[in-house]
């Protein structure tokens, strides 16, 4: 008897070819399944734990906020200032750019000759140390003779640049006795 003449060999051959095939086809899905399945689990597992770094990596600012915080409310209790500390600082800040006017260099001298009237001189330079300008600048000029105030007057100079001067040469006049003493102060503005 000869297999390949007889029809139901073929139809049985087939039959097991397909059977094979089929058994081939499943393992392979079975196969796959699980590959499949492995991979997702190591991807849920990779997942797990990035979460797990992420929820570290909050708990950690939280951490650093409450912290911080801390620092800050401490600060502000201990360096809490009023508004009237700031305009003191700013207006104090403010002197530090202001002109700076100097009489180190004006002289004064009392002079009383046999005939004419007494006389405050006054003469020299007033100089703007400062670097900013000094406007509507003026010399408050108060003398004595003894308790009693004779003099009590202002000489206008008028505006000082930085870091320059202005010459003086001036004479209050006054009645009386001899002088016991006198000031003479600088200001602007």
């Amino acid at each position: 008897m000869n297999c390949t003449n007889d029809p139901r060999m073929t139809e049985m051959q087939i039959v097991k070819v397909g059977l094979i095939v089929s058994i081939v086809l499943v393992a392979a899905l079975a196969v796959s399944n699980v590959w499949l399945y492995i991979t997702l689990k190591d991807e849920i597992q990779t997942l797990h734990n990035e979460q797990n770094n992420f929820q570290s990596q909050v708990n950690t600012l939280h951490e650093q906020k409450n912290a911080l915080n801390a620092t800050y409310q401490e600060y502000k209790s201990t360096h809490s200032h009023s508004d009237s500390k700031y305009d003191a600082l700013e207006a104090e800040r403010d002197l530090l750019k202001a002109p700076k006017l100097s009489t180190r260099s004006l002289h004064s001298t009392d002079e009383r000759p046999e005939l004419g009237t007494p006389r405050l001189h006054i003469h020299g330079e007033v100089w703007n140390v400062g670097n900013y300008v000094a406007y509507d600048c003026r010399l408050h000029v108060v003398a004595h003779q003894g308790a009693v105030k004779v003099i009590d007057t202002q000489i206008f100079v008028g505006t000082i640049f930085g870091e320059n001067r202005k010459s003086i040469d001036d004479e209050i006049h006054y009645s009386g006795e001899a002088l016991t003493s006198w000031n003479i102060t600088a200001s602007w503005g």
